[in-house]
């Protein structure tokens, strides 16, 4: 699965921002390289649109020099999170989630569309 990340570099004090495959055979090996991906133990998701999810460290504020985002969905929602920002197609199974790539048409979306800000490094945490 391709994902699409946003994170900021605390030594060139630049956003960065990367498309990058994620190889998996089994959807609790997903959510373990996903969680390496994002630096975290453990992941919450919000949504951004019907479709795309975002992925961040469910320990995000409790982590120091972790950068923060503010992040307004599609439908004007706003969000304040903090940690590397993981951008992935939402897939709804039954019983549990499962997250698609994310297309090189959406990134582009994103791109041109998303509403970031990026509000500062943690000093103190939660």
């Amino acid at each position: 699965m391709n994902v699409y990340t946003i994170d900021f570099n605390a030594n060139s004090f630049k956003i960065e921002v990367d498309y990058v495959e994620v190889l998996f055979n089994t959807l609790d090996e997903q959510y373990t390289k996903l969680c390496k991906l994002a630096r975290a133990e453990g992941l919450d998701e919000v949504d951004y649109s019907d479709e795309i999810a975002i992925l961040v460290d469910d320990r995000g504020y409790e982590k120091h020099h972790n950068p923060v985002f503010e992040v307004i969905a599609e439908d004007g929602t706003v969000f304040h999170l903090a940690g590397k920002l993981l951008f992935v197609r939402h897939e709804d199974e039954e019983e549990q989630s499962n997250y698609g790539s994310v297309t090189i048409d959406e990134v582009y979306f994103l791109r041109n569309n998303l509403k970031i800000i990026f509000k500062g490094i943690l000093k103190e945490t939660l």
